[in-house]
């Protein structure tokens, strides 16, 4: 073979090699794979109006690699768990409102994005809610069955079990004035990149005229990791985080960003 037939042969070896490592290191804790049922639902809202709203969206979402059931998990069983739901609620004043909500249910992802202005009239207020958990679990699994890198050799025969919870709330209460904007996703199975991202963003509607938005913002994110040691179920390794903030009064900017991802390693 000649030196320039052994060169191709080998880069196209080591890209699908990267490709691979790639695929494997953006799948989280060996989740469950897509299924070949697919359902997809897409709501598009779009309002302007002076007076009376509510507008409420929720989303539950199971997905695992083997049939479910309602008890402990098997030896190489994985499965993911989303919810989400997000209200709002005037009881007058002027409100514009744009939303999207987008699901893929053989993915196990969804994703809920809306901007909205909210004026308020004759003492009427806006309250609104969002609301997302992400839970994931798996029993041990023998490594050879995860994708990895041709050219790696597993530091373990398993992978061991998991089971991870994250959960995000934002929360809008007795708003006079502002302008809104949030964004929340998730991607939970193992071709797709894994994690769990939540942002918004308040500030002054720019017909307020004072400059400031009026109201309080809230917002919460936590998680809770348990990770096990080769085949055993005992946990080994844990961890937990929560972040809550609130702010009320004159706003003239409040942004809260969150990310959340997971993975393993040989």
């Amino acid at each position: 073979m000649e030196d320039r037939e052994r060169k191709i042969i080998l880069k196209v070896l080591v890209t699908a090699a990267v490709l691979i490592l790639l695929g494997s290191a953006c799948s989280a804790d060996y989740l469950p794979n897509p299924v070949n049922e697919t359902q997809k639902v897409s709501l598009d809202t779009v309002v302007d109006v002076t007076g009376a709203y509510t507008d409420e969206t929720d989303f539950n979402g199971v997905l695992s690699s083997q049939i479910i059931e309602d008890e402990k998990l098997k030896p190489k069983e994985r499965i993911a768990l989303i919810s989400g739901t997000d209200s709002i609620r005037t009881n007058g004043g002027k409100l514009s409102l744009s939303k999207a909500f987008n699901a893929d249910t053989q993915y196990g992802l969804f994703n809920v994005e809306q901007v909205l202005t909210y004026g308020s009239t004759e003492g009427a207020h806006l309250v609104g809610s969002e609301e997302y958990t992400l839970d994931t679990a798996g029993n041990w699994t023998y490594s050879k069955d995860a994708i990895r890198c041709v050219f790696a050799e597993a530091a373990s025969k398993y992978i061991p079990a998991f089971c991870n919870i994250v959960k995000m709330k934002g929360d809008l209460i007795n708003v006079n004035s502002a302008q809104v904007s949030s964004k929340a996703d998730t991607r939970v199975t193992s071709l797709t990149a894994f994690g769990l991202d939540y942002q918004i963003a308040v500030s002054p509607d720019a017909n307020s005229g004072s400059g400031f938005a009026d109201g309080t913002v809230k917002t919460m994110f936590a998680g809770g990791i348990m990770e096990a040691r080769d085949d055993h179920l005992n946990p080994s390794v844990t961890n937990s985080w929560k972040d809550q903030a609130s702010v009320t009064g004159g706003i003239k900017s409040v942004q809260k960003t969150f990310t959340y991802d997971t993975g393993f390693s040989y």
